[in-house]
């Protein structure tokens, strides 16, 4: 064991000793973030592949200040809210399940809305396409192409609409006829994005209702949990056994290089999904020789407003040009990187920080389930940090969008009026 894994696991009994000790709680932004990069540093320092190398001190210390920094930014919010009380987890959950927390009518109709813009945009798709993933020769490719520009948004927050379906059976509507057709809702349009072969989306969706129902209802036991947790582990190794052969395990064990013995291979895709991610950004900040200054950070407006392939052609951004295997992404310091360099590292992550603390103390402060929903999602972004940056993903940040205007305008319930 390194001296790098042995801080990394001091780290994590630390979290995970106090966390049942003082019953903290688990979900908060700092010890989140601090777990999940313990245990990803923890894992990368076994180098068990060929494609893995030793990190100079320079990508240490670029990741290092990026960790400090969001860190950092969370310590800044405890600071700021220290004086405004903050209620118990039971206290927000009895909150939560109260009757008047939404207008369920509204967030009916609003289901309904945005299921029928899901449905819409799906068969127009499947039409120009002419096909599904699925049912494609080469399911993995076709499942990448498929999509069209301003259709394919409403594709992507099929995990929203799931969500908010799971949000009205959870908060206990007392509508039996409208729950029956939620469910079918549910269950369709659960169906029906399988057949692209997607599985972000539903990665998503398991951590929204996970988060929500840990902070929104007393429904999570470690039973349900592990029940949960088995059944969607399945549900994913299915889904990616249909795109790939069945001898990929096998093919991803030799082209990985790995080091450990071939009774193993079925441990490879894992492995190298936590590793390389954090290997392309210590092998991307040691050759990088030019900035990007906002394209990369600004991924989302500029997918939006439909400039993106103009604007990479014309700057000739390409940070696949770093990449020496067929794993392609990086932990979310790397667009920060890539565009701004070290002061991009420290500000982008400081800022987030403070931004994600921020919301959690206000969702234990005033008890709204707006910011409950929106913490959920953050608890996603923190999750998935060593593996992608969601925050600045057109997809993910729809999806953010979508789920805070439909809490904050649209499914409020009104204000009795007072005699």
């Amino acid at each position: 064991m390194t001296i790098i894994q042995t801080i990394s696991l001091i780290i994590i009994l630390i979290i995970v000793v106090l966390g049942f000790y003082k019953r903290n709680d688990f979900f908060s932004p700092g010890r989140l973030f601090s777990l999940v990069w313990a245990v990803s540093i923890f894992v990368t320092e076994f180098k068990y592949s060929g494609f893995q190398k030793e990190w100079s001190s320079y990508s240490w210390f670029v990741l290092i200040l990026g960790l400090i920094s969001f860190l950092l930014g969370t310590f800044i919010s405890y600071v700021l809210h220290i004086s405004k009380h903050a209620d118990s987890i039971k206290v927000l959950r009895k909150s939560i399940q109260s009757n008047d927390i939404v207008d369920f009518d509204k967030l009916y109709l609003t289901i309904k809305v945005l299921f029928l813009c899901y449905t819409i945009s799906f068969i127009v798709e499947v039409i120009q396409f002419g096909t599904i993933p699925i049912l494609s020769a080469f399911p993995d490719k076709a499942r990448v192409d498929f999509g069209m520009f301003g259709f394919h948004l409403f594709i992507g927050i099929v995990s929203s609409i799931m969500f908010l379906c799971v949000e009205y059976l959870v908060l206990k509507s007392k509508n039996r006829k409208h729950k029956l057709l939620v469910i079918a809702i549910l269950l369709i349009t659960f169906a029906s994005y399988f057949l692209l072969l997607q599985k972000f989306n539903y990665i998503l969706l398991f951590v929204l209702i996970l988060v929500f129902c840990y902070y929104g209802s007393h429904l999570l036991t470690f039973k349900k949990l592990l029940i949960a947790f088995v059944a969607f582990g399945g549900f994913i190794i299915f889904l990616q056994s249909i795109r790939l052969s069945r001898y990929a395990n096998e093919f991803f064990y030799v082209i990985s290089k790995m080091k450990y013995s071939r009774d193993y291979a079925m441990f490879t895709g894992p492995y190298m999904y936590v590793t390389m991610n954090l290997e392309n950004f210590a092998r991307g900040v040691d050759v990088m020789s030019r900035h990007s200054y906002g394209l990369m950070t600004a991924d989302w407006l500029a997918a939006l407003t439909g400039i993106k392939h103009w604007a990479i052609e014309y700057f000739g951004v390409d940070y696949r040009k770093y990449v020496t295997t067929t794993y392609n992404t990086y932990p979310f310091l790397w667009d920060y990187y890539y565009d701004f360099g070290l002061m991009g590292v420290f500000i982008f992550p400081l800022i987030t920080g403070i931004w994600i603390s921020s919301i959690y103390y206000k969702m234990r402060i005033t008890k709204k389930i707006k910011w409950v929903v929106i913490y959920s999602f953050f608890g996603f972004v923190i999750l998935f940090s060593f593996f992608y940056n969601n925050l600045t993903s057109l997809n993910m940040t729809t999806n953010l969008f979508v789920l805070w205007l439909i809490h904050s305008i649209f499914i409020v319930p009104k204000v009795k009026a007072v005699a």
